[in-house]
């Protein structure tokens, strides 16, 4: 596999690029501020992680409510990584699960310290050899691009309106209403997030975690925000990687917003 990564936030005015080329892969970001007041969005990599250097890390957090939790776990989560039991037993999986919940715990704590009603996304990759392992929390989404263009659903947003997390709402005595989406507590249009102290318990930190053998014929990775996935469904963002493999990783994450 030519294995490239393109990590990509939401769309419109300023933007920075960053590209990197180092084992185990080749990777490219771009992240854009758009209208808002203040950038909420945060990508963080290693390409060699401390203690398993055959194991680089890859994240978007997509911040909501201010930026503050975005920051939070991009500076924060390799370290829960890393200092994980099961990530020095080699068991990514649960290592991404503890890591998501020590950098919940720790942030709701600061939040409540300080009021802050900050939350973010988090999709955060793992690969080693040919194993990639995917956490993620809230609807920035993972897609793998397979030989011709096969395209591979890593992740499921975490969606209010989705049966099995209405019902986990409704059990903890939430509720979920349509404004102009579907909203956790008629607020959030998102069911699972870091932070977000005032709408817990009904917005969980609990981590999806899915992990897939690569294939050396497969082509690329693409972590993104709802900035790209409000756009372009999975097959288009696919179809605008491979038309640009030939550009850096940059210059091609910085084509997918509209």
């Amino acid at each position: 596999m030519s294995r490239a990564l393109l990590g990509v936030a939401l769309p419109l005015t300023t933007s920075w690029l960053g590209t990197r080329k180092a084992a185990p892969a080749r990777y490219g970001s771009s992240s854009i501020q758009g209208r808002r007041p203040n950038q909420e969005d945060r990508l963080h990599a290693c390409d060699r992680l401390p203690g398993h250097p055959d194991c680089a890390l890859y994240a978007v957090y997509d911040g909501h409510g201010g930026a503050r939790a975005a920051i939070f776990c991009a500076e924060r989560m390799q370290g829960y990584l890393t200092r994980s039991s099961h990530f020095k037993a080699r068991d990514l999986a649960k290592a991404l699960h503890e890591a998501f919940r020590d950098c919940e715990a720790d942030f709701i704590m600061v939040a409540g310290r300080e009021g802050l009603r900050d939350g973010t996304t988090a999709v955060v990759a793992l690969v080693e050899a040919k194993t990639l392992t995917v956490a993620h929390v809230g609807d920035s989404r993972g897609v793998l691009c397979r030989a011709g263009g096969e395209t591979i659903s890593i992740t499921q947003d975490h969606k209010p309106e989705l049966e099995a997390e209405r019902r986990r709402i409704e059990a903890l005595g939430g509720f979920v209403s349509h404004i102009g989406c579907w909203r956790a507590m008629g607020i959030l249009a998102m069911s699972r997030a870091i932070g977000d102290l005032f709408l817990k318990p009904y917005v969980s930190a609990e981590p999806d975690i899915s992990t897939v053998q690569l294939e050396d014929t497969d082509e690329f990775v693409v972590l993104a925000s709802d900035g790209v996935f409000d756009v372009f469904d999975n097959e288009q963002v696919v179809q605008i990687v491979q038309g640009g493999l030939f550009s850096t990783p940059s210059e091609v994450a910085a084509r997918m917003p509209a």
